[in-house]
């Protein structure tokens, strides 16, 4: 998996889909449905990234 530097710590693809779901309101366990009724999940297995969220 990459991880982009920061100035203060390393942060993932999966932290920022975590700190934008959390912005957005979205339940990590939520699932959601395809046009066929095959439900998929939403979970991600980041870390927040508190500095963006100040």
């Amino acid at each position: 998996m990459e991880r982009f530097e920061s100035a203060s710590r390393s942060v993932t693809p999966a932290g920022i889909v975590a700190t934008l779901y959390h912005g957005l309101g979205i339940i990590p366990n939520t699932s959601v449905y395809e046009f066929n009724v095959r439900p998929v999940g939403v979970r991600h297995d980041g870390q927040l990234i508190g500095e963006l969220l100040a």
